[in-house]
């Protein structure tokens, strides 16, 4: 089973798959500096590709040709399972179909906001970002619209939050650097 057997199962939903993949270790708010920026870059690209259309993401051919044999796979997927069950009892197929038409271009433009803000190295501008990705992600993959809208949200909220802590630093150094 490899990577690109996976995204053409998945059609459309896999740029969620993809997504979650990325975003998931991007945030982890303990990673050496710059790792999660690499993460945003790929993010980027990802987004980018949502919003010219392409209906199934392009990646690279060294990673569409990784893969497991039968039985990883089926390991993976046992151990995934109970994950699996627990997401399915939040989401299910709710208003309208966010995987669709000119709505998925502006949650992927949103996603190419809050990857950028990834990319940043500092601190508070990675877990909040990332987070809000992996709930839209799970969002696309169930065709959740409630879960999409929740990500988006949930990011909006992650940029104000960044944004008051820089403001917050910024004027706190200059205090103490004028007194």
């Amino acid at each position: 089973m490899t990577v690109r057997d996976v995204a053409d199962w998945l059609g459309g939903r896999s740029y969620g798959l993809v997504l979650l993949v990325l975003a998931l270790p991007a945030w982890i708010p303990v990673l050496p500096p710059g790792v999660a920026s690499i993460f945003g870059i790929v993010l980027v690209a990802v987004a980018l590709q949502m919003i010219v259309g392409k209906t199934v993401p392009w990646l690279p051919q060294i990673v569409e040709q990784r893969g497991l044999a039968a039985d990883k796979f089926r390991r993976l997927v046992d151990r995934a399972e109970p994950w699996l069950r627990r997401i399915e009892q939040v989401c299910r197929p709710r208003l309208g179909h966010p995987t669709d038409g000119p709505v998925v271009r502006l949650v992927a433009l949103w996603i190419l906001v809050l990857a950028l803000a990834i990319c940043v190295p500092f601190p508070m501008t990675n877990s909040g970002p990332a987070l809000s990705i992996a709930v839209i992600a799970l969002g696309l993959i169930e065709r959740d619209g409630l879960m999409v809208a929740g990500g988006v949200l949930l990011g909006v909220l992650s940029m104000i939050v960044a944004v008051f802590f820089w403001v917050g630093a910024i004027v706190s150094l200059r205090w103490l650097l004028a007194g």
